[in-house]
């Protein structure tokens, strides 16, 4: 069991979870709402920040304080997601906006569905 420890008294052994490596490039969701809209209209200004966020090589996004309307949130590596206190996500009710699917659980069974208000994988 050389990579593979026993913690935390888990009745089965596993190996270490690694934290992950955040850099220290903070990007705020409200520098990248669309022309023309506002943080109560723009469903996708958290993800295209998430988005710029992992291209620039990761750092933390922040949702400022005020309502915020949106879509799905799909995160990506080395991406913090930090929202501050006072900021409310709403999340659109239109089923459409959910689409494509998303590999998911549902009730404990693998499947393909809507994807989640905030979603991560791998």
């Amino acid at each position: 069991m050389s990579d593979v420890s026993h913690y935390y008294g888990t009745p089965f052994a596993m190996e270490k979870i690694e934290e992950p490596v955040i850099p220290d490039r903070i990007l705020r969701v409200e520098d990248h709402i669309a022309s023309g809209q506002d943080r109560s209209t723009d469903l996708h200004a958290i993800q295209r920040a998430v988005e710029a966020c992992a291209s620039a090589g990761g750092g933390t996004v922040i949702v400022s304080p005020g309502e915020w309307m949106s879509g799905p949130i799909h995160l990506r590596s080395h991406v913090r997601l930090h929202i501050e206190e006072g900021a409310v996500i709403t999340f659109s009710p239109r089923y459409s906006d959910y689409l494509p699917v998303v590999f998911t659980r549902w009730e404990g069974m693998e499947c393909y569905n809507y994807s989640p208000l905030i979603y991560a994988i791998d």
